[in-house]
């Protein structure tokens, strides 16, 4: 019942998921609650952690697309993106979601040439 809490912990004490010793279920429930308190990089830890050991665990593949979503869209960081849809897309191709890892791995790579095209040119001053 105290998931967050829990969560917090681990990320403070800074363990690797793998090695605390719980479950495939219950690294998930920590994910979700850091996914939930938007922390994007500590829940992309853990659900990472799962798809090494398991590939199909669907859970963690939702999980990971929901984090991957919300630094695209509330962080606005295609680059931080692109890096969790490009693991996805390599740990995950035979997903039943592997459309949806595809589809937002295009999203994110148009976001990221737009803005570098809309970043003005650096002053050189030789």
């Amino acid at each position: 019942g105290h998931t967050i809490l829990a969560a917090q912990m681990l990320k403070e004490l800074r363990l690797p998921a793998d090695r605390l010793g719980i479950d495939k279920t219950q690294l998930i429930a920590l994910a979700n609650s850091l996914a939930g308190a938007e922390d994007w990089a500590a829940a992309a830890r853990i659900y990472s952690t799962v798809l090494r050991v398991d590939t199909a665990e669907i859970r963690a593949v939702k999980g990971l697309l929901k984090v991957a979503g919300g630094i695209l869209d509330r962080k606005g960081n295609p680059a931080a993106a692109a890096k969790i849809y490009r693991f996805l897309s390599k740990h995950c191709a035979d997903s039943p979601l592997a459309e949806y890892i595809r589809e937002g791995l295009v999203e994110t790579e148009r976001r990221l040439e737009s803005e570098t095209a809309t970043k003005p040119a650096s002053a050189w001053n030789g």
